[in-house]
């Protein structure tokens, strides 16, 4: 017991630590976005090169850099940081539940009515970041459309290589379904446990 409470203190303080982290990269995110909204109302901003764009699973990379208007730059980055703001956002909130779940295990209670409830939600958490992240790579690639006249690029003699990238990945859901399993586990323990209370 005593080696499970000094693990997780120490899990704990590392978790602590991730999250100011995070933090930390979430208040530079919202200044870049600050940054990015602003450059907007700049006159002349530079014209702003492309070596290739993405549009969905496709990848169309130029022969010569392509020139386009900074302004649609600036938003599809302002998307992309909203994004990673997004992500960090969820990550913070599963870590701090990890720290609810690890908070009895440091005192030695493992099996406290709390634990299973928070890895409960833990799993849904992984599964929704997971989907979040999916969603906005598809909204991010349908972008394209709105961005630049795809017709016109595909047919351009500018196209030196068109790229596939199709991957479907489930393991955000895979994860998130284990921890939630693995709730049930200790759901399990903790009515053992109430019911040793109840006997003593």
């Amino acid at each position: 017991m005593e080696k499970l409470m000094k693990t997780s203190k120490t899990l704990d303080n590392i978790l602590r630590i991730v999250y100011k982290l995070m933090q930390v990269a979430g208040i530079i995110l919202l200044v870049s976005i600050g940054i990015c909204i602003v450059a907007q109302f700049v006159d002349k901003l530079p014209m702003a090169e492309l070596t290739s764009v993405s549009v969905s699973d496709v990848e169309l990379t130029f022969k010569e850099p392509m020139l386009i208007d900074s302004s649609k730059a600036v938003i599809e980055m302002v998307v992309t940081l909203v994004v990673a703001l997004l992500v960090i956002g969820i990550t913070c909130y599963m870590i701090k539940l990890l720290r609810k779940v690890l908070a009895p295990m440091i005192v030695g209670q493992p099996f406290d009515g709390t634990v299973s409830k928070n890895i409960k939600k833990l799993g849904i958490a992984v599964i929704v970041n997971g989907l979040a992240i999916d969603i906005a790579e598809s909204v991010m690639s349908s972008m394209a459309f709105y961005m630049y006249d795809i017709a016109e690029l595909v047919l351009s003699d500018n196209i030196s290589k068109i790229m596939v990238n199709s991957e479907v990945s489930l393991d955000s859901v895979l994860v998130g379904v284990l921890v939630i399993m693995l709730s049930h586990v200790f759901r399990y323990g903790e009515q053992l446990q109430q019911q040793a209370d109840e006997t003593l």
